[in-house]
């Protein structure tokens, strides 16, 4: 792989609780069918459950916050995307042509 002087990281960004998520599908508008909303469930769990279990695959586990705001894991992302960049004394983070909500 080329040398692009950065270092990956792995991060797993939490998806929200079964109840949340489940409400949020049925309302969503997407004609989703029952299988599916209860392939998403699954799927989702199964996910949450190998990021839990398996120690030091991820670098980051992104937590969903407790009070759903998107925001507010949008701000928790941010900390740990960011936080690495400033702990490593990078003042300017170039985010490309990317504007604010855009990510």
């Amino acid at each position: 792989m080329k040398d692009m002087d950065f270092s990956a990281r792995f991060i797993f960004i939490q998806p929200p609780p079964p109840g949340p998520l489940e409400t949020y599908l049925r309302a969503s508008g997407k004609g989703l069918t029952e299988g599916q909303i209860k392939d998403v469930l699954k799927s989702t769990a199964e996910m949450a459950y190998h990021a839990s279990s398996t120690a030091g695959f991820y670098d980051d586990i992104v937590e969903y916050p407790e009070n759903g705001d998107d925001e507010d894991l949008f701000k928790a992302f941010e900390k740990v995307v960011f936080g690495a960049a400033l702990e490593k004394g990078v003042e300017d983070v170039d985010m490309g042509d990317a504007e604010a909500g855009d990510v």
